[in-house]
């Protein structure tokens, strides 16, 4: 969906059509492989992702987040 928004968005009209292309199948890919990582960190056990460092509730915000902005429950954001 996000794909074919950039394909067609009319902010994107000085870009060429094969840029706009590139683009969308940048993304794309990007986003199959955040849920890659989503599915493949849902398959382990607890036991294993506390072997790598990840609670069960961290995975959606390491597969779409940034490894900076990953934050446990017990810890507070400082502006």
């Amino acid at each position: 969906m996000f794909a074919i928004t950039l394909l067609l968005s009319p902010d994107n009209r000085d870009m060429s059509l094969l840029e706009r292309v590139r683009i969308a199948y940048n993304a794309f890919r990007a986003d199959r492989s955040q849920r890659r990582t989503v599915r493949d960190l849902s398959k382990l056990d607890d036991y294993m992702l506390k072997d790598i460092g990840i609670t069960r509730s961290e995975i959606m915000s390491i597969a779409f987040g940034s490894s900076n902005e990953r934050m446990r429950g017990h810890e507070t954001r400082t502006a």
